[in-house]
């Protein structure tokens, strides 16, 4: 749209009050304390607004009155919009320059006596650039606003959220989170982790984990859950520290994919550690890592005894419960990165990277014990029995496997709830 002017007469009188005013206008525009205010608080400073808006912007309207630029599709407050939208400028923020803009014009014309008539011309120039700005405005911020509110829905309902603060206590969780773990928001909101935490994981899982997000750094692993109903799920975990201006861990964000299904395949259904296929997959690493580092790498096996008695005497819900209850000891006397597995039956394996053979069996003594003082079968003490072996040059999966159940059996046959090292007479690593 271009201004038709009536006459010559009125294009010389409103370009002399735009053109003799214009330094006037830009200081008292800027130096308005509602748009001083504005400026601070989205740090703009008045210099800049000076020079990159409020110079061009009268530019512009003096080519509205030559009939050069339309009324209404001015660039510089096109420019002005999106860096107005990148500061965060609410709609009533832009009225507040605009208007403060239309303020400073309306006023100087009044103090300069500019002829009523001209002024009223000018005025419906600036009102229907300033509808024109504020609509496109508040047609961006809307339509960023429906934007946020579906990308928030979206979060809501597929991404497997948590935030806590610095004490791990939960203060936002997601939809998507809550359908997976059967808890709902209030049932998780205020809780830490621990009440959905698996408890065959060792206490040192969480010392590592804590140990790294308290220095502000990311920390990533797989995690073991329990649902509200009792269902183990396995979720990829992301926990990133967030931090406030001064760089000081304030929250730590956690974001999940569940990754169960895939993760399933490693369990054992019963006791929910590791079964025999994926302990021998990470036996073979492990034991090739060894050999090729020269790094100390123990075995463990244990085997529950008189296990048999215990299912034809009190049945196989029985058993399956010491079976479970052994599994629980034997993590939570393993580090992070030791491996415990269901070897088959009632018999367990426990891998030890870079312990000794000694250190070995003080934790397999640590297990036995536990075992010992904590199952009770009929008001008697279940026990275990263990044998141990250490790799060395000439060893192999087989002969380190070999010998190990071996010194079991020796456990077994000398009077069970024992632990026995089958030393390798050939040199160790």
């Amino acid at each position: 749209m271009t201004y038709n002017m009536p006459n010559n007469n009125k294009l010389e009188i409103d370009l002399n009050f735009l053109k003799n005013n214009k330094i006037q206008i830009i200081n008292r525009w800027s130096s308005n304390d509602k748009i001083k205010t504005l400026l601070q608080r989205f740090k703009l400073s008045q210099e800049y607004f000076q020079n990159t808006i409020a110079d061009k912007i009268v530019e512009y309207f003096i080519g509205v009155i030559q009939g050069k630029n339309s009324i209404n599709n001015c660039p510089i407050m096109r420019d002005m919009i999106i860096l107005f939208y990148e500061k965060g400028f609410a709609v009533e923020d832009v009225y507040s320059i605009c208007s403060g803009f239309k303020n400073t014009i309306s006023f100087l014309m009044f103090e300069k006596e500019l002829d009523k008539k001209d002024a009223e011309i000018f005025i419906e120039i600036i009102d229907t650039n300033l509808i024109s700005t504020l609509k496109i405005y508040g047609d961006k911020v809307l339509y960023q606003n429906k934007l946020l509110q579906l990308q928030k829905n979206i979060i809501e309902d597929h991404v497997l959220l948590t935030i806590t603060d610095i004490r791990g206590k939960i203060i936002h969780t997601t939809d998507a989170f809550c359908k997976l773990s059967g808890f709902t928001k209030k049932e998780l909101l205020g809780k830490t982790h621990k009440i959905l935490r698996d408890s065959s994981l060792p206490k040192s899982y969480f010392k590592d984990l804590w140990s790294t997000i308290k220095k502000g750094k990311i920390w990533t692993s797989n995690v073991r859950n329990i649902t509200k109903d009792g269902t183990l799920f396995i979720v990829n975990t992301k926990i990133v520290p967030v931090k406030d201006l001064d760089d000081r861990v304030i929250q730590y964000m956690a974001i999940r994919e569940d990754v169960t299904a895939k993760e399933n395949a490693k369990y054992d259904t019963l006791t929910n550690i590791f079964n025999r296929k994926q302990f021998d997959k990470i036996f073979y690493k492990l034991f090739e890592e060894s050999k090729h580092n020269k790094t100390e790498l123990t075995l463990i096996i244990v085997d529950a005894d008189n296990f048999k008695k215990v299912n034809d005497n009190f049945g196989h819900q029985k058993g399956d419960e010491v079976l479970i209850e052994i599994s629980k000891i034997l993590t939570q006397n393993i580090r992070g990165n030791d491996l415990c597995a269901r070897w088959g039956g009632e018999e367990f394996a426990v891998l030890l990277p870079g312990s000794s053979a000694l250190v070995a069996q003080k934790v397999a003594n640590r297990m036995r014990e536990s075992i010992q003082s904590n199952i009770l079968v009929n008001k008697k003490a279940q026990t275990c029995s263990f044998g141990v072996s250490d790799i060395n040059i000439n060893d192999s999966i087989e002969s380190m496997f070999k010998r190990a159940d071996e010194a079991l059996y020796n456990a077994k046959k000398t009077g069970r709830n024992k632990v026995i090292y089958f030393e390798y007479e050939s040199e160790k690593i």
